[in-house]
């Protein structure tokens, strides 16, 4: 294992081909864009785990699995995906955490 079992860690090195603590790059013409990583966590998994007619993505009839995250990691420099974290978890429609920022107004 390279990096801990972390999505945003994973996403950044396949992004950056970076550690997560510096250094020299691995294989830096590895990289790939952000898009293709969350396709490959995503849709990708559900395929290779033959739940592709169940998970995998927002389509009617599958379970109702995501996550809200802090940022927008399509849009975010890769140096910011690391320190993006879930703010609300939905598994099978219901929601399983919802973070709590301190001083927020509910």
């Amino acid at each position: 294992m390279v990096e801990p079992m972390d999505p945003m860690a994973g996403i950044y090195t396949a992004v950056t081909r970076q550690p997560l603590a510096g250094g020299a790059p691995w294989q830096p013409e590895e990289t790939l864009d952000v898009e293709t990583v969350v396709y490959r966590y995503t849709r990708g998994s559900a395929y290779a785990n033959f739940l592709e007619n169940d998970l995998g993505s927002l389509t009617v009839g599958k379970a109702a699995d995501f996550v809200v995250l802090s940022r927008d990691i399509l849009r975010a420099a890769p140096e910011d995906i690391p320190g993006t974290v879930a703010e609300t978890v939905v598994v099978a429609g219901e929601v399983v955490h919802q973070r709590v920022v301190e001083g927020a107004v509910t």
